[in-house]
């Protein structure tokens, strides 16, 4: 009876290790992989002309900080190939290449930048009338209340006017079907209305 007893205990494991406890705390999981937020065709428009345009004040700003640098007696249109490099077409191509060159007589320099207290782009049309053109119309409004204003001398400018404290940009923009980028078609300026 005690063999049949030992066989009995032998069978049911008695020489096995005790399995583990199970370990009480709930398996934590990964998270799940989402992808990255996608954004529309209208923020990436958007996001895309609130850029173009931050460039374009900057180059203007530049420019009109080293207009010493610029014109001479060379014959060459330099105000024309200087706003050709811009994101420009149509009237606002011909309203800064004027600016540029009446600047440029003044001969006066700016010291500072032009800082935009905000930009908005109110409507987005793509394939506007069925010709692969994409429209876009902003308001944007630039302070201009730190600017100062010296000769090509560095003097203190005595300006016969009195510069624009702020300035409101209101534009339209096209993209395409020539252009591979937004381009800044039409400028209306307000002056010092408070942004």
């Amino acid at each position: 009876m005690a063999a049949l007893v030992a066989a009995v205990a032998a069978g049911c494991g008695g020489d096995q290790e005790e399995p583990e406890p199970s370990d009480p705390s709930p398996a934590t999981t990964e998270p799940a992989l989402t992808a990255p937020p996608t954004t529309t065709p209208e923020e990436q428009a958007e996001a895309e002309i609130i850029a173009i345009f931050e460039d374009l004040i900057a180059a203007w700003d530049e420019f009109k900080s080293s207009a010493s640098d610029y014109g001479g007696g060379s014959g060459i249109a330099w105000n024309v190939e200087l706003v050709e490099t811009w994101p420009l077409k149509a009237q606002a191509s011909v309203e800064l290449t004027n600016w540029v060159a009446v600047w440029r007589q003044t001969e006066i320099e700016q010291r500072g930048n032009s800082v935009i207290v905000g930009h908005e782009v109110a409507t987005i049309q793509f394939d506007a009338a069925g010709s692969g053109l994409h429209e876009a119309a902003s308001t944007a409004c630039l302070d201009l209340s730190a600017l100062r204003y010296v000769t090509f001398d560095e003097d203190v400018a005595e300006l016969d006017y009195v510069p624009d404290r702020s300035q409101t940009w209101t534009m339209d923009w096209a993209f395409g079907p020539d252009k591979a980028d937004w381009r800044l078609e039409a400028i209306d300026i307000t002056r010092n209305e408070q942004c």
